[in-house]
């Protein structure tokens, strides 16, 4: 419910404005008379009263003279319709006459930021903050001005100013948050980034842009210093529920967010946080219509199962390779995909064993992945079928292999490769395939004798 419009308001509305349209909405939509209106007045008032007011710049004292406030009227209208230039000449020109009126410094600083002069800017900035050094929004601009300017360590110390002095617009959020991690100091911009998702507030839509920036900068103060995870990741997930609606149009942002958070090596996704995930990708699958966001939704739930498998000790590689092959095969060819099935089932005939004994680890706790491979346990778990399956697959995936690279069976069990393709024939400790045709008894010698094998070389071999 928009309570600024039930009012009759717009969100810059201050806590006087409000108050005014209340009480002036009260006289048509009195208790007696409209019950029902008044309830909705009364509800968006006692909302709205409690609601901070949104600052979005420095105060000043009323101007003096008439034409003061004329001067200030058309530079503030100039920036309105984006004039940078008028709103520049106009902010300077009332300088030279009311160079007492921090007002039209403070103007004339932006609007030289907007039209490219950086350097003017900087230079105007630095008058302001010695000018009124308490002021928390001209330290902002000053290191607004300074690093358009390009001097970033310079920068550093007028933004750590403005921020301990209270500035906490978005926009200011996320460049300092951004100037901390350029200056190395990642746990700082961790602190900042944190205290904003900490806040106990209802986001607009016009808030989600910053929001995502906000949770892609903590996911990057994690990878720096390995401290938060968890918590940025609970975070993330309840902000994706809480404000799915919000956020459908670009989902492709949150979840790219969300899967750099959990591939990242040092982070810790267990069956509990892969139980948050699986809850929050449901949320945000039911408000999906277009068949590619509720796809990508699914395959980061599966990235994150086969994340935990490759972490779990008990899950042998043979298992991990076979999780990726049946939930992402590796390219949209047919043969090559045939291919990789072959490949991981040997690997799993060869470690049949360790497999087996998962058994059930896999169907209590992996059930997603157990249902796509519960066939193939049953036939490892009797030994002949195992072979017999063995001995089907390892002629067709070593022609396979001829023309077809990337296989992990015969790199991982050379010897599987030499019976396939040769027997070995020992000299010295060096075996070797034979690469040509056995020689038979009536075959010519291939000494170039002329005689048959079995009459010259064959009885002094």
């Amino acid at each position: 419910m928009n309570y600024y419009q039930i009012l009759g308001l717009t969100p810059q509305a201050t806590q006087n404005e409000i108050k005014k349209a209340y009480f002036k909405l009260l006289r048509v939509h009195s208790p007696e008379k409209d019950p029902e209106g008044f309830r909705k007045i009364r509800e968006a008032y006692e909302y709205l009263k409690s609601v901070p007011v949104k600052e979005d710049g420095p105060s000043f004292p009323p101007f003096k003279e008439r034409i003061e406030q004329r001067f200030a009227d058309q530079v503030e209208s100039a920036f309105k319709t984006r004039n940078y230039r008028l709103a520049r000449d106009t902010a300077k020109e009332a300088w030279k006459y009311f160079p007492d009126d921090l007002f039209f410094l403070y103007w004339l600083v932006k609007a030289q930021r907007a039209c490219g002069n950086t350097g003017n800017s900087a230079k105007n900035a630095e008058i302001l903050v010695k000018k009124a050094p308490d002021n928390k929004w001209f330290w902002r601009e000053y290191g607004f001005s300074l690093m358009e300017r390009g001097f970033m360590n310079k920068a550093y110390g007028p933004l750590c100013k403005a921020y301990e002095m209270g500035i906490r617009d978005m926009d200011f959020i996320l460049l300092f948050a951004n100037e901390c991690m350029e200056f190395g100091q990642h746990r700082k911009a961790a602190e900042i980034l944190l205290e904003v998702v900490r806040q106990d507030k209802k986001w607009q839509k016009e808030d989600m842009v910053y929001m995502q920036a906000v949770y892609q900068g903590l996911s990057l103060t994690y990878f720096e210093t390995g401290e938060n995870g968890e918590e940025i990741f609970l975070r993330l997930c309840s902000f994706i529920r809480e404000y799915r609606l919000l956020i459908r149009d670009r989902t492709d942002d949150w979840l790219d967010t969300l899967h750099k958070l959990i591939s990242f090596v040092d982070f810790e996704i267990d069956r509990q946080k892969y139980s948050v995930l699986a809850e929050t990708m449901a949320s945000l699958g039911s408000v999906l219509n277009d068949p590619d966001s509720r796809k990508d939704t699914t395959d980061l739930l599966r990235k994150a199962l086969i994340y935990i498998l490759q972490k779990d000790s008990r899950i042998c590689w043979a298992l991990e390779y076979k999780s990726e092959m049946v939930f992402f095969p590796p390219t949209d060819d047919p043969f090559l995909n045939k291919f990789a099935d072959m490949d991981s089932d040997l690997c799993m005939i060869a470690q049949r064993e360790k497999i087996i004994a998962v058994e059930d680890v896999l169907r209590d706790e992996y059930p997603k992945f157990y249902e796509k491979i519960k066939d193939l346990i049953a036939v490892l778990k009797d030994e002949s079928s195992a072979y017999s399956y063995k001995a089907k697959l390892l002629p067709q995936y070593a022609k396979a292999s001829e023309v077809v690279t990337g296989g992990h069976f015969f790199k991982m069990y050379p010897e599987e490769k030499t019976r396939a393709f040769g027997t070995i024939i020992a000299s010295g400790d060096k075996p070797y395939e034979r690469t040509h045709k056995k020689i038979g008894r009536n075959d010519p010698c291939p000494c170039g004798s002329g005689k048959k094998y079995k009459k010259c070389c064959m009885g002094k071999n």
